[in-house]
């Protein structure tokens, strides 16, 4: 991670539901700054709703891939703050993730990789007085710090078995021969309802001219791009995450509909 002049400039990826009005995300990044000034902070997302650990989960998982190999993703959604709740740092040699074992990294354990995972358990990483309620300014952000200076994960703490890491937050579509049931994972700014279904199943719903019911509203097809029904109305793509959304034309989904997180969805 140091480059041949000396500075430990690597990106470090900011992700958590501390929206932006009280100061918090700017204190994270000032105790990341301390360790190492150099480094490259970019926020992802600091909207999520508090405490929405599916959301959270969904905005890492579409984001860490494009970002160079090296890059270290803080995410904080912690509903257990200061509990028992392990904290852990999560690695495939290429990516790193830094936060609480709260089932935000669900979605990233789901992807294919030779994932590593440690305790975060060594205290000459930390801030010397560590609070109960604010671990992203006093470990986490410390954490990611100190690993962007090239310190090598095991370091932090004991490699864990990441069977034994919260998956909770994601549950893969369920996919037979005659129907594919899955639910709303993450809501977007627009409205569009972004589905734990993938697309590589898409195929099959339409080749078997399946129609897709949410909230008891039924969308006939499959589109392509938004401007393939009218104006307002619902439709359904293969979305550019690489699963089944929902959305309305120039319009929000989401009250058309009235869903929410975790709304069934069926396509048969």
């Amino acid at each position: 991670m140091t480059k041949n002049n000396g500075r430990h400039d690597s990106i470090i990826t900011f992700t958590s539901d501390f929206g932006t009005r009280d100061g918090y995300v700017g204190i994270v990044k000032g105790s990341i700054s301390n360790i190492n000034h150099d480094a490259t902070i970019i926020d992802l997302a600091h909207e999520i709703n508090p405490f929405d650990i599916r959301a959270g989960a969904w905005i890492i998982y579409n984001s860490y891939r494009f970002f160079p190999a090296g890059t270290i993703h803080l995410v904080v959604v912690d509903p257990k703050v200061g509990s028992s709740q392990r904290r852990i740092l999560l690695t495939n040699g290429e990516h790193h993730f830094v936060g609480p074992d709260s089932g935000v990294f669900s979605l990233v354990l789901n992807t294919r990789g030779d994932w590593k995972a440690y305790e975060i358990k060594n205290e000459i990483f930390f801030l010397q007085d560590i609070s109960s309620s604010f671990h992203a300014r006093d470990i986490f952000g410390p954490v990611a710090a100190h690993l962007s200076l090239g310190i090598e994960p095991h370091k932090f703490g004991p490699e864990i078995d990441c069977q034994s890491l919260d998956i909770t937050a994601y549950r893969p579509a369920a996919i037979t021969s005659s129907k594919i049931t899955g639910e709303v994972i993450y809501i977007d700014r627009f409205g569009n309802l972004i589905t734990n279904i993938p697309n590589s199943a898409i195929p099959q719903a339409i080749s078997s001219g399946w129609k897709l019911n949410v909230t008891n509203e039924i969308i006939d097809e499959i589109s392509l791009t938004y401007s393939s029904v009218s104006e307002g109305v619902l439709l359904a793509f293969e979305g550019s995450h690489g699963f089944l959304e929902i959305a309305a034309n120039q319009a929000s989904a989401v009250k058309k509909l009235k869903a929410s997180m975790g709304e069934p969805v069926v396509l048969c």
